[in-house]
């Protein structure tokens, strides 16, 4: 089974579009959604508290994603999640210390449904 890692632009909707279509076309995916709060293009960043929430959601959608009906229940795939969210900067210059410190915290919530 191929497997890609997706980055997305800093708006969530776009993220759940992508994890929707690799959902539904069976593909298991890593998608990002960019994290962006200074230094960058001024309608390509996001607010602190924005982005912490987006990403949080995006997981949150990720992980109650089912496989999609064409996974064949004999290939050891229908139990897995196809999809699953990344957490991490876009790059250090455009994060500030407190998201940097913030996203950790989610990571760490997070870690165990992960898997």
């Amino acid at each position: 089974m191929t497997m890609a890692v997706y980055v997305v632009i800093i708006h969530l909707e776009a993220a759940k579009l992508l994890a929707n279509i690799c959902q539904q076309k069976g593909q298991r995916a890593f998608v990002k959604k960019v994290c962006m709060e200074q230094n960058g293009a001024p309608d390509y960043v996001d607010t602190t508290a924005n982005s912490l929430r987006d990403t949080e959601a995006l997981i949150s959608y990720s992980h109650v994603a089912k496989s999609p009906n064409n996974v064949e229940s004999g290939s050891g795939l229908s139990n897995i999640r196809l999809v699953n969210p990344v957490i991490t900067p876009r790059f250090i210059p455009t994060r500030s210390l407190d998201v940097l410190r913030d996203l950790g915290a989610l990571l760490s919530k997070y870690h165990d449904e992960g898997r």
